[in-house]
């Protein structure tokens, strides 16, 4: 059995706990099978490859050149093929028994309009091979480019599955393609039991980290961003400088309060957001270092005693594991999850974000502590089993199309 996974977003913990978990959960139920990962745009660096799992070059790449090399094996169909990575890429495709666009952000829609370019390429290219593909527990939408949404909709009316993780995409999806019967499942980091005592023989050998952390009662779990990255606050300087006001008094909040603050950087590799949440540490703040993977990040997480995320995975981990929360929310897929859960007492959206309104959710959080962590342990079955039931239904596509070779 052969599985192609395109469009992979990494340098980010979020990305990679999601793509971990689905491939970790599909190698349960298929010990055997090649499994191959493709990147959305460049490469991969400190990729888990093993002997079932390998990494083929990016392609479609972009590029005027490459364009054009590319052109010509999407309209033979792979039969000429100019690189070595269509090459590579085509002989994975034919014999693929599925092919899974990756879970992460809203990558087909409006909001990454640059990136989305090559998305599309490529999910042509797969749509026009006749594999089945799958769109694994994404966010999706808006869909207002009309230039874009001719492409989109031939994409997503022939997947064979759409499973997206809140409901606000879904409602994207149902209002543009309403005959896909679009589901709902949830983010597929729920899904994977980390390994607790390989991250516990971790976190012992961090000297540093452990004392600092210490029994975590008074550590408080902090992800930041300025979100200069997102297309949506791209040369905001008034969102920029409104993020550092607030962070800044609110950390300073907390180390008043005799907490201390862990911050925990979500970006590696090509990417780095180490020393901007360093450029909030003050005394009794850390930096968590950047190397470490997002299992291991997942359980720290679970050992502090709150977190304050921006980046929404840190949040996504901090339900996982138990943590109460506060969330702040840029995109639809914080605020769709947060509605899910019932937790949107707990959720700032952006535009109201403010030093007051944050120290006021804080001091909910505070209040119903053990209310709020309660109703997390008696949720993480439910996360756990909704997340996975997007796994599953891909396996029973798996499975009926292998019937049907038979």
């Amino acid at each position: 059995m052969k599985i192609l996974i395109i469009n992979c977003h990494w340098d980010n913990r979020g990305d990679e706990a999601a793509i971990r978990a689905m491939i970790d959960e599909l190698q349960l139920r298929y010990p055997e099978a090649m499994i191959y990962v493709q990147r959305a745009i460049g490469q991969f660096k400190n990729f888990p490859v093993n002997q079932h799992v390998n990494i083929l070059p990016t392609f479609p790449a972009g590029g005027k050149r490459r364009a054009i090399q590319e052109r010509i094996s999407y309209l033979t169909n792979g039969k000429i093929n100019l690189t070595d990575a269509a090459k590579q890429f085509y002989k994975v495709l034919f014999s693929a028994d599925i092919v899974i666009h990756a879970p992460g952000g809203p990558s087909i829609g409006d909001i990454y309009l640059k990136q989305e370019v090559l998305k599309l390429r490529r999910l042509m290219i797969v749509k026009k091979s006749c594999v089945p593909y799958v769109f694994f527990a994404p966010s999706m939408g808006p869909f207002e480019n009309k230039k874009r949404n001719k492409k989109r909709k031939i994409i997503l009316e022939n997947a064979a599955l759409i499973s997206l993780r809140e409901e606000i995409s879904k409602q994207y999806v149902d209002n543009f393609v309403p005959e896909k019967n679009a589901i709902v499942t949830l983010d597929s980091a729920f899904q994977h039991t980390i390994d607790a005592e390989k991250n516990e023989f971790i976190f012992q050998k961090d000297i540093e980290l452990k004392e600092f952390v210490g029994d975590g009662s008074r550590v408080v779990g902090m992800t930041i961003t300025d979100l200069q990255w997102n297309p949506l606050y791209q040369g905001d300087d008034r969102t920029a400088k409104k993020i550092r006001d607030v962070f800044t008094q609110f950390v300073k909040f907390l180390v008043d309060r005799k907490y201390r603050v862990l911050f925990i950087p979500q970006l590696f590799d090509n990417a780095n957001d180490y020393d901007y949440m360093n450029s909030y540490a003050v005394e009794n703040c850390c930096v968590m270092k950047d190397t470490y993977d997002c299992y291991f990040q997942q359980y720290i997480i679970s050992k502090l005693k709150a977190v304050v995320g921006m980046r929404y995975h840190s949040n996504i981990f901090s339900a996982k594991m138990g943590t109460p929360f506060v969330s702040i929310s840029y995109e639809q897929k914080m605020s769709g999850f947060m509605e899910k859960a019932e937790l949107k007492d707990y959720c700032i959206e952006m535009k109201d974000l403010s030093f007051q309104i944050l120290k006021d959710k804080f001091e909910k959080l505070e209040a119903t502590y053990y209310k709020y962590q309660n109703e997390l342990k008696m949720k993480a079955n439910v996360f756990k089993a909704e997340s996975i039931k997007t796994t599953e239904l891909v396996c029973n596509i798996i499975e009926r199309n292998s019937q049907k070779r038979q």
